[in-house]
């Protein structure tokens, strides 16, 4: 480096916030903001599109042989700022990288469009001479940015034509079924040829038996050319369901069903479907799918007996968690299921007051966002205040007193030994009054510390009361008016739905249903609306609004033909989705029926007052005014009426579990405050307890 390389060097370091035009000499404008977009769409960070640090400048030039006014872009890869000793960057002949101290490396830049990512790697496809050869270059974890400027370059037409033309004798070959698939890869290939190499793949899939691609190559040649697949749909469905036949891992059987299960169109093969679908606990699939194949009379059939077995499990689950056994650890898809009123487990187990840790080892298990659909819409927080126990609510909160630290026992410790010490010392009179003031200080210290964590503790029962009344008071609130059943039918037609929704909230099936529903008044008109609503016209600065509508009629026109031809394809996409809909509906209705039955409502209301239902005593009889009295609550005092012929039995055999409902009301002879009461059969008789006030 000369002396005023140097000078410029230095000058640049201390300025290291200038910045410079990048691209100034490039030819190649259109993909250079190709790049750009695809780089900004990818969220690449430190990529330099339009401009350029100072800095960056000598290192470009001395690392990369660059000369930043050339350059299309640079993505600086030393994540440090201002550096660009590393990176990957391109000018409009060649694309460069450097990203570890090895050397740098150079190719032509067009010849990205003959390359793909697969994990760390960059896969080059070579073909000279008649030879096939793939050329494999480590690249990290950089894959995104190749990928950015590949995906950029396949909107270079003319460059794009003349690689398609020099592939045409490779994609013509009978190739490997491995040579295939990594040539189909390639994304600068047209329509055809990837049609070609698709249907070359399922071909020897089939006669060679090698089901490595079977996947991919079934569902890229659906995707590329839907009148060719139809060709091959029966061979493609036969052969899936001879694969499905062999003893194969759950990964492998859930791909082969999905293929039988999206290109099935006829029903041919829902029995396997079914089988399928239950042994990889794809139960509430198979249900939608036994509403929509199954003739009536099977379709029955199957249902009772799944809701059987799913009465069966629900059982198990429950008792498991009364008596806090770990069913889940080999089971974990058990945790999605829905028990007693709704509840999940993680639910129950705090409704029955299971141990934090049991409670957590449940919800470690679960996706986030799984629909809540108990009866009453409890969160944990509310079920775990339902007795107003501070301890328990706090520990489902995660929430721990405030407590010493370690560095505040030491300096007690050290404190209660200095203590003593001094004491000695002063009993033999030679203790020294700079050691007086230091234990003073001392023990002035811990006095505060004290009291700091005295006020933490103190501010955090408070918050923690506060939690606890507001969960509390909102638990008796969603007893006395309970979410309408509409809102739960609601929620689990989104469960039945699954991926058809954009969301997993009400406002998502509504929006469904509603497009849904304009679909079937009008569906030419609400595709065409659906399309030209991605992509409107926009009026132009200078042109008249009569100018513009027409512009805008003829665009409509032009999207009509377009959906015209093939509307009977759409018509069976929207018949597809009406009859989801209405199974969605109708199994809703049927799990509606399972778990928030009244028997089963009652059920988990007796379950959510278990603990005050037990503090409920039998005490003497009055034979003359026929009544019991009776302790409730926090020791209140009832009085129940009970014939004298039946008092002694009545007594002798009252068990507050079985009580068979209860429910909140609000009790207008206490200033209206929120009471539950529970009804109590006897020799066929009901009796009404109070049972405890909010």
């Amino acid at each position: 480096m000369g002396f005023f390389d140097g000078i410029k060097k230095f000058a640049n370091e201390m300025v290291d916030d200038e910045i410079c035009p990048l691209g100034e000499n490039a030819q190649r404008r259109e993909l250079k903001n190709r790049i750009a977009k695809q780089l900004k769409q990818k969220k690449i960070p430190n990529a330099s599109t339009k401009k350029i640090e100072h800095k960056k400048i000598d290192n470009l030039r001395e690392v990369f042989n660059v000369d930043y006014r050339d350059l299309l872009f640079f993505v600086d890869t030393t994540m440090m700022r201002n550096n660009g000793t590393l990176g990957i960057g391109a000018i409009d002949e060649w694309v460069f990288w450097k990203f570890n101290d090895e050397q740098r490396l150079a190719m032509p830049l067009n010849d990205l469009l003959l390359g793909y990512t697969s994990d760390d790697k960059l896969v080059l496809v070579k073909f000279e001479n008649e030879q096939l050869m793939f050329n494999s270059l480590p690249i990290g974890d950089k894959a995104e940015m190749f990928e950015a400027v590949i995906t950029a370059l396949n909107k270079e037409q003319n460059a794009v034509m003349a690689y398609q033309n020099m592939l045409e004798p490779l994609v013509e070959r009978d190739l490997t079924i491995n040579d295939a698939f990594r040539v189909d890869l390639l994304k600068v290939l047209s329509p055809a040829q990837h049609v070609r190499l698709e249907k070359l793949l399922i071909e020897k899939a089939i006669t060679e038996n090698d089901p490595t691609f079977w996947s991919y190559a079934v569902h890229q040649l659906s995707s590329h050319d839907s009148d060719k697949f139809e060709t091959f749909r029966g061979k493609i469905l036969e052969h899936t369901v001879s694969l499905l036949q062999e003893d194969l891992p759950k990964e492998k059987i859930n791909e082969y069903l999905d293929i039988v299960n999206e290109f099935d169109i006829d029903g041919k093969y829902t029995t396997l479907k079914l089988e399928c679908m239950l042994n990889l606990d794809r139960v509430t699939e198979a249900k939608m799918l036994a509403y929509k194949e199954l003739p009536e009379a099977e379709r029955e059939e199957f249902l009772t007996k799944q809701e059987q077995k799913e009465k069966e499990l629900r059982l198990k689950i429950e008792q498991a968690i009364d008596k806090g056994e770990d069913i889940f650890e080999d089971n974990p898809q058990y945790v999605y299921t829905y028990l007693t009123g709704g509840l999940l487990p993680a639910e129950y187990a705090v409704t029955v007051g299971q141990s934090v840790e049991y409670v957590d080892g449940i919800i470690s298990k679960m996706e986030h966002g799984t629909q809540i659909i108990n009866r009453y819409q409890f969160t944990l927080n509310e079920l775990a205040a339902k007795n107003h126990r501070f301890n328990y609510f706090a520990e489902i909160n995660h929430e721990e007193l405030p407590t010493e630290g370690s560095w505040a026992k030491i300096n007690k410790f050290i404190l209660g030994y200095d203590t003593i010490e001094l004491q000695r010392k002063i009993d033999y009179g030679i203790a020294k009054v700079d050691e007086v003031k230091s234990y003073v200080r001392q023990y002035e210290e811990v006095r505060l510390e004290d009291e700091q964590l005295a006020e933490d503790q103190r501010k955090w029962r408070e918050q923690m009361n506060k939690a606890l009344k507001e969960n509390y008071t909102t638990f008796y609130m969603k007893m006395l008016d309970p979410v309408k059943a509409e809102y739960i039918h609601k929620k689990l037609m989104i469960i039945y739905l699954g991926d058809e929704l954009e969301g997993n909230d009400i406002e998502d099936l509504d929006r469904y249903v509603a497009k849904v529903s304009a679909k079937n008044d009008d569906l030419l008109n609400e595709l065409v609306k659906d399309k030209y609503a991605k992509s409107p016209l926009v009026r132009g600065e200078f042109e008249r609004a009569e100018d513009f509508d027409k512009r805008v009629a003829d665009r409509i026109e032009e999207l009509k033909n377009e959906f015209q031809g093939r509307l009977s394809l759409e018509e069976n996409h929207l018949d597809n989705k009406i009859s989801k809909l209405d199974a969605a509906d109708k199994l809703a209705t049927r799990e509606m029926q399972q778990l928030m039955s009244d028997d089963r409502v009652a059920k988990l209301n007796v379950l959510l007052f278990m603990d005050q239902l037990k503090n409920i005593k039998i005490k003497q009889y009055d034979p003359d005014e026929f009544k019991f009295k009776y302790i409730y609550g926090n020791g209140q005092k009832g009085f129940l009426e009970v014939p004298i012929e039946v008092a002694p039995k009545f007594r002798d055999n009252f068990k507050p579990e079985k009580c068979s409902d209860v429910a909140v009301i609000l009790d207008e002879d206490n200033a209206g405050k929120p009471l539950a009461v529970t009804k109590y059969r006897f020799m066929d008789e009901e009796y009404y307890f109070r049972v405890c006030y909010m």
